[in-house]
């Protein structure tokens, strides 16, 4: 019967790579032959747990008709995670890091599938969050992973039992405790579910919850906005599928960033990083070479990473970030219509960055790079109105700045004197 099944898995395996070089549909192919894998180690674990050397176990495992698999409940002294802590685990902000993933609320150490799970490799998506919802549908868009089980048929339900059971009783993948429950997720998902709040969120589009959140954010109201960009997120999971265009990423992107910054707001700043990474992996993963060099949302998402960077006092990764997106900016307005190039914002947001940047080459003490940025921030500003708001905000703040590198370039040459 092996001489049977080996044959039969082996041109599975080889029909779904072939499916995985069409770009239309390779990210659900993908996932498919993620499926397969997963299956065939699940039936080594049924193998293995009911003493059975049956040549159809895999078969049977891939049709659905295998008995599920035990999952024990956890217990008072297992670890609690919350979502701050969890995101820490995908080897992005600390490479040293252990990989987790976390699946209907259940966190597994993933390190040793680091060749799968590791940044840059297939499955690093589902690392540093509950991703239930990607699981159950096989959408790999990063608003599908959300631990939302709003909607889902019993058919997903059971496929989310699955790959529970292939993480429990994995023989590399270790249960290392459970996700604490976002208060916030609780309140989109019960108005989402049982229509508690049926006019402010029920049956709205993506763009209108996105819309509403920004008015609770202006008031500091940081929670309310959160709130309602998490149910965009939930909301355009729902509509996006494997092969959507890039239109949902840059959309996705802006909410993602929406919530990077009311995480900044509130001291969560691993997090926020954790928000405008996701964006940049989504925005990379979608735009092509040429258009990610002049891509305004990217550009805002580098800068944005940068500062959270500098806020966690890693000023060598600010800089980096800082710098790609004031590239970015520059070919953006360089390749621009002139139409385009006259309007403020465009500007501002390159000044803006530049700003940033110089804040944290002053807090290197690389003086002479921070004065030459601020001159560049200058003519920056010198073709916007000078009655503008933003423009007047930011000029104040780049001359309170400048004289403080002046300041320290004075004390520096004092003591070379001396």
């Amino acid at each position: 019967r092996n001489r049977f099944m080996i044959p039969f898995v082996s041109l599975l395996v080889v029909l779904v790579a072939v499916l995985c070089n069409s770009q239309g549909i390779k990210g659900r192919a993908n996932f498919m032959l993620m499926r397969l894998f997963r299956d065939l180690s699940r039936s080594k674990a049924h193998a293995r747990l009911h003493n059975s050397s049956s040549a159809l176990l895999p078969l049977t495992v891939m049709l659905g008709r295998e008995e599920p698999l035990h999952i024990p409940e956890p217990d008072d002294a297992t670890p609690v995670f919350s979502s701050e802590e969890l995101a820490f685990y995908r080897g992005v902000i600390e490479p040293l890091a252990p990989l987790y993933l976390s699946i209907r609320g259940r966190v597994y150490d993933v390190s040793k599938g680091h060749q799968y799970y590791g940044p840059g490799r297939s499955y690093h998506a589902f690392t540093g969050k509950d991703a239930t919802r990607a699981f159950a549908t096989g959408c790999l868009d990063p608003a599908c992973m959300v631990s939302s089980l709003e909607g889902l048929n019993s058919q997903q339900l059971r496929e989310v039992d699955r790959w529970v059971e292939l993480y429990e009783h994995h023989d590399r993948y270790t249960f290392v405790g459970v996700l604490r429950s976002s208060p916030v997720q609780d309140v989109v998902d019960r108005a989402l579910e049982e229509q508690i709040i049926p006019d402010r969120l029920k049956g709205l589009e993506v763009k209108q919850l996105s819309a509403l959140g920004a008015q609770p954010y202006s008031q500091g109201n940081y929670e309310e906005a959160k709130a309602y960009w998490n149910a965009a997120l939930v909301r355009l999971g729902e509509e996006s599928s494997a092969a959507e265009s890039g239109g949902k990423s840059e959309e996705r992107g802006v909410i993602l960033l929406s919530l990077a910054a009311v995480a900044q707001k509130q001291g969560h700043i691993e997090q926020a990083q954790h928000h405008a990474l996701e964006a940049i992996e989504g925005l990379e993963s979608w735009l092509a070479e040429d258009v990610r060099q002049t891509h305004p949302l990217l550009a805002r998402a580098h800068a944005d990473c940068g500062v959270f960077h500098f806020l966690q006092d890693k000023n060598e990764e600010a800089q980096s970030g800082l710098r790609q997106a004031v590239g970015i900016y520059e070919r953006a307005l360089a390749t621009a219509p002139a139409s385009s190039r006259e309007g403020v914002q465009p500007i501002l947001e390159l000044a803006n960055t530049r700003f940033n940047l110089a804040r944290v080459l002053l807090s290197s003490s690389e003086l002479q790079t921070a004065d030459q940025v601020l001159a560049e921030l200058g003519g920056d500003l010198s073709g916007l109105p000078k009655t503008n708001p933003q423009v007047l905000n930011l000029r104040e703040r780049a001359d309170r700045l400048r004289e403080e590198v002046e300041n320290e370039i004075l004390k520096l040459t004092s003591e070379d004197k001396k």
